[in-house]
């Protein structure tokens, strides 16, 4: 949510170390984009259907984004999520990918 690529890419890392699988990595990023975009679209914590302390983190993580720009984000690692279970691409290289491209 801050959109520094070297945070992200490093957490990526640490999570492979880790051995947490990549479908696993995609949720943890689809939750992520998926409150980003409940609180772009609500005026309240209880219209999101969210709590207070993250959706305030939420809303303002927001103004480091250009408008649409969440949305694409949450298409595109959609599109990752789908393409590595249809077999289409390797899912780990999918994701780190798309990292890369943010």
């Amino acid at each position: 949510a801050n959109k520094k690529k070297k945070d992200l890419w490093m957490g990526l890392q640490n999570a492979r170390a880790a051995g947490i699988a990549a479908e696993e990595i995609i949720g943890v990023l689809w939750w992520q984009l998926k409150s980003l975009r409940l609180a772009a679209m609500t005026q309240t914590a209880s219209e999101a259907g969210m709590k207070d302390f993250p959706y305030k983190k939420a809303k303002g993580a927001l103004r480091n984004f250009k408008d649409g720009e969440v949305t694409k984000l949450s298409e595109s690692l959609l599109a990752v999520y789908h393409d590595g279970h249809a077999g289409v691409r390797d899912i780990d290289d999918a994701l780190e990918g798309w990292v890369l491209s943010l």
